[in-house]
């Protein structure tokens, strides 16, 4: 039969929340099971290692145990964000980052697994992680991180974290990160966030977020911003603030050194006026 590996989280105690007391090693069955696409009735975990990681309430425990179970792909049932299944053989027993590097080691280097912590100093790669994980690749290398993780890159570079994450590149490189995440780029990069995110690049770079967003880029710059958003540029930047007249979104553009507009100073639209940030929209 086709085998995959299953991480599991457990208290220090090895039991769940439910008290099912798993063992250090060896067969481990569920008494209840049922194949019902429904969370309960089976043992559960994270297929590879890739899911929503807060489905374990104690993941982030110091205390907490993490297992490496062996089961038959076939009857693994998918919940979204975790699986179940009936049975299993527990092959390792240990911190977080010694069951991911187990899983690493035997077949799940290619996923997204949770709290992961990848580094690779060689271009030309592609490096991923899952939730909570960290990335970092070298130069002309692409960092890819889940929700809650930290994706960087070397110069020319791609990095891009979901969610509420964090991706920094360098020079020419690319930042790419989903609601109230960061996100950050050097000289000549681009720097992109969700809404309520922040975002800035260097000079020459472009710096870009939604509604409620914060940017700021360096000299000749252009920073984007939704509204509700505040931004900055550096000398000769460019700043572009969208913003609603009562009836449809306009956009409002500013340039550092004419209207009065100062270079490194946070502005927003107000009546589709450009005007000095207050202290509480930069918080």
């Amino acid at each position: 039969m086709n085998k995959a590996l299953v991480l599991k989280c457990v208290q220090a105690d090895m039991t769940t929340r439910n008290g099912f007391l798993w063992p250090t090693s060896g067969p481990v069955e569920a008494p209840d099971w049922n194949s019902i696409n429904d969370c309960g009735n089976g043992l559960h975990g994270w297929l590879w290692g890739e899911g929503d990681p807060d489905a374990c309430v104690w993941h982030r425990s110091p205390a907490a145990r993490w297992l490496v179970v062996e089961v038959n792909a076939a009857d693994v049932v998918d919940l979204d964000g975790k699986v179940k299944f009936p049975r299993g053989v527990v092959v390792f027993c240990g911190s977080r980052d010694e069951a991911i590097s187990y899983m690493v080691a035997n077949g799940g280097d290619r996923y997204a697994i949770i709290h992961r912590k990848v580094t690779r100093v060689d271009g030309h790669n592609i490096a991923v992680t899952g939730a909570y994980g960290t990335v970092s690749v070298g130069e002309n290398g692409m960092a890819i991180a889940g929700r809650f993780g930290e994706a960087s890159a070397g110069e020319n570079g791609k990095a891009s974290a979901k969610g509420e994450g964090v991706a920094t590149v360098g020079v020419n490189g690319k930042a790419y990160v989903g609601n109230y995440g960061k996100a950050s780029a050097g000289d000549y990069g681009e720097a992109r966030a969700g809404n309520y995110g922040t975002a800035s690049a260097g000079c020459c770079g472009v710096a870009t977020a939604g509604v409620y967003g914060k940017v700021s880029v360096g000299p000749r710059g252009r920073a984007f911003v939704g509204h509700m958003g505040i931004a900055s540029a550096d000398e000769w930047g460019t700043i572009i603030i969208q913003w609603f007249d009562g009836e449809r979104m306009r956009i409002v553009i500013g340039y550092v050194g004419e209207n009065g507009i100062l270079p490194n100073v946070m502005y927003r639209v107000q009546d589709g006026r450009i005007v000095p940030a207050a202290e509480s929209d930069r918080s």
